[in-house]
């Protein structure tokens, strides 16, 4: 009868293939997915840079369509050799889109050349947040 083979002494066959290495876990709902060529930041901070980008985007543009509003608003107040160019230029959609682009571009531009010699408080209220986001990879 043969004997069982000894534990310790090893043998020559390969045996079963080596099991493959379990799949990353699935991400969370909103989360990217983590591959090793790009590593995800620790939660708080990935989460931190989400908030602040999405900040300062949005609150310059709600300053933009503010400025643009206004101009509106003060177009039939002011004196008719401005007016008339001011209501010529917000009286079509699309040239009142213009409008606001150019006011949040002018907006977030002029910001961003502020924003190192204004105190922290006006360049969060102006700009949504006083920290700019990284985008490391």
């Amino acid at each position: 009868m043969p004997h069982p083979p000894d534990p310790t002494t090893p043998t020559t066959d390969a045996g079963p293939p080596p099991t493959p290495p379990p799949p990353l876990a699935t991400p969370s709902r909103g989360s990217p997915e983590t591959t090793p060529s790009m590593p995800r930041a620790p939660r708080g901070e990935a989460e931190g840079d989400l908030v602040t980008s999405w900040l300062r985007t949005t609150v310059p543009t709600l300053w933009g369509a503010t400025v643009s509003a206004a101009l509106a608003a003060v177009a039939p107040h002011l004196p008719a050799d401005l007016a008339q160019p001011l209501e010529a230029l917000l009286s079509s959609d699309s040239t009142t889109l213009v409008v606001v682009v150019g006011a949040v571009g002018a907006w977030h531009a002029t910001w961003r050349l502020l924003e190192q010699r204004a105190p922290r408080w006006l360049v969060r209220l102006a700009l949504g947040s006083p920290r700019t986001p990284s985008y490391a990879p």
